[in-house]
């Protein structure tokens, strides 16, 4: 739900992701050599050299494609050598042989091509990383959390590039972004071009906003009728119903009303006459930001909104209060 600018700090995850890549994989290019070869000998193409550029690209980009970030991602150049022999990614050829019974070895091109880039293996490298930068959400809907722990990642990869159709981003660090499975099942049927990692900085970071709609407000009345996903104006941008079309969003957070009416009710409680109250018993006055986290359980960071599920929603109806004045600190 929020973009993250590539900064120096999101590229030394990137460049310390592609490291252990490095070091804990050193065969990928002769293996992806090796399927070449064997792509070529044991199957007819329509240009066979071409199959041969495609993949002597990937051996020539590689490993700089673990950490390449989007600017620089040269798209036309494997679609161009794609086209020598169209569709061939998906189709399903012979790659090897059993030696013992020459039992023939079958798949479908892109998933030999991430099989040797050990797309399974980057995953529980990526999980760690993902977790120290604070990406332990999912980023499309932030109500499911994204959880890893050593050699376990509980959560799925989206590739922003399909794979199939890009497999050479099959491992690129700012192709995979946190996801449940429910919103990357999703994505596979009605695609959508939420672009996690942005080198551009003018490019909107915070796109969207979840607004609460709420009836007899309240420090104990407040109720929760409806959230809506809307552009970050509060208004249905063509960008927000694509992305309401392709993630259900409105429809998910039907069932989080509850916890949008509690932070209603705690932000009515500090009128001027509980303010008052909650000082007295505590002997000090708060600041503004300790009031904050009282009403919402987190400080206020934007920044900070792919750390733990709903942060997205607490964040927009706090400052939807603050702006209507309910909010009296």
């Amino acid at each position: 739900m929020r973009r993250l600018l590539i900064d120096d700090n999101i590229r030394g995850f990137a460049i310390r992701y592609q490291s252990q890549m490095e070091t804990a994989y050193p065969n990928v290019i002769s293996d992806i050599e090796c399927l070449k070869d064997n792509l070529v000998k044991y199957n007819s193409w329509k240009d066979s050299n071409g199959i041969k550029d495609y993949f002597n690209e990937i051996i020539s980009d590689y490993p700089a494609l673990l950490a390449l970030e989007p600017n620089d991602w040269d798209i036309q150049k494997y679609m161009d050598l794609e086209k020598k022999n169209p569709g061939f990614l998906k189709r399903t050829v012979k790659y090897g042989e059993v030696k013992k019974t020459h039992k023939d070895l079958t798949d479908s091109v892109y998933k030999r091509i991430l099989f040797c880039l050990r797309y399974s293996e980057a995953r529980l490298i990526l999980g760690p990383i993902h977790r120290e930068m604070g990406l332990k959400t999912c980023v499309y809907c932030n109500t499911q959390n994204a959880e890893s722990a050593e050699n376990e990642v509980f959560y799925e990869m989206d590739h922003l590039m399909a794979q199939s159709d890009y497999p050479f981003l099959g491992t690129c660090f700012y192709n995979l972004q946190p996801c449940d499975g429910g919103c990357n099942k999703r994505k596979q049927t009605k695609p959508c071009d939420f672009q996690l990692y942005v080198n551009n900085s003018v490019t909107d970071l915070s796109p969207f906003k979840l607004k609460a709609y709420f009836q007899n407000i309240g420090p104990v009345t407040s109720m929760c009728d409806k959230i809506l996903f809307l552009g970050k104006n509060g208004i249905t941008t063509s960008e927000s119903e694509a992305y309401d079309r392709t993630f259900h969003i409105t429809k998910k957070y039907e069932s989080h009303r509850d916890e949008a009416a509690i932070i209603c009710k705690k932000a009515c409680t500090l009128n001027q006459s509980g303010i008052d109250a909650y000082e007295a018993s505590i002997g000090y006055r708060p600041s503004r930001e300790q009031y904050i986290d009282y009403i919402i359980g987190i400080p206020f960071d934007e920044s900070l909104i792919h750390g733990a599920p709903l942060r997205k929603l607490k964040y927009d109806i706090l400052s939807d209060l603050d702006n209507s004045g309910v909010i009296k600190i």
